[in-house]
């Protein structure tokens, strides 16, 4: 940068303007006087400052803050028990990159996580001293792949009886079993949630997740979950995995 800026400041003192404001000055054609060289520099100097700040504006602009640390965060509201609990630190979770984030700060913090989905599988017995993760991504997405069967994309905080109802409502078969049971898209593969003789290891096609502590994102398949009766890998090994979506394979010809 300094060569660069150097030759910058030459070319300005060779500039034929900029010379016939020197001559101006000192009357002397063949020399620059000192008051020239002065404001060139300090010319230069306003370009570079102004050339720097535009930098640290892009800069900070793609370095995009995708969620907010929150503190004494009531968690009444979101659990179904109701028990009037407050987490420490608490943080909404749309997206991936605020999940990444909020662990790196955990981490930085020496903070435990807890994921909170829909709040029907924990009972708080005060407040929390930990992270709370509230996991709130939403979007539903249909990818047709013939022959009557779709692949649907879920993002892991859709509430899962609405994601029942949704797929009902369009035709598809293979959840109506699984209609009412509370909680979040992403906590259904956890334990592989089941009724009425279904489970959701058999419409589920796979199942994204990122790791805790290397921040590798995986996607895992209906053998790598390794379901059981209420069981998976996800259960299993809850501080190494937070599930971020799942993707069913159902059929629009299923008996509904």
């Amino acid at each position: 940068d300094q060569h660069a800026w150097g030759a910058a400041h030459l070319a300005l003192l060779r500039f034929t303007p900029f010379r016939l404001f020197a001559v101006q000055l000192t009357g002397a054609p063949n020399r620059l006087s000192s008051i020239a060289i002065f404001a060139s520099r300090l010319i230069l100097n306003l370009i570079r400052v102004w050339f720097l700040r535009a930098r640290r504006r892009k800069s900070a602009q793609a370095q995009k803050v995708y969620m907010q640390i929150e503190n004494d965060v009531p968690l009444q509201n979101l659990n179904t028990f109701g028990v009037p609990a407050a987490a420490r630190y608490f943080a909404e979770i749309p997206c991936v990159e605020a999940l990444r984030e909020a662990l790196a700060w955990a981490k930085r913090q020496s903070l435990r996580v807890i994921i909170l989905g829909g709040g029907s599988n924990i009972l708080f017995t005060g407040s929390v001293d930990a992270l709370v993760l509230h996991m709130t991504g939403q979007g539903i997405t249909v990818q047709d792949l013939g022959g009557g069967k779709s692949l649907i994309s879920v993002a892991a905080g859709e509430n899962w009886a609405d994601l029942v109802w949704w797929a009902a409502k369009a035709g598809y078969g293979g959840l109506e079993n699984l209609c009412l049971i509370p909680g979040t898209a992403g906590a259904a593969p956890v334990q592989n949630i089941g009724a009425y003789g279904a489970e959701f290891a058999e419409v589920c096609h796979s199942v994204a997740a990122l790791n805790r502590h290397s921040g590798e994102e995986r996607e895992f398949s209906p053998q790598d979950c390794a379901f059981g009766y209420r069981d998976s890998i996800f259960k299993r090994r809850a501080e190494e995995w937070v599930i971020t979506g799942i993707k069913l394979l159902l059929d629009e010809k299923a008996p509904l």
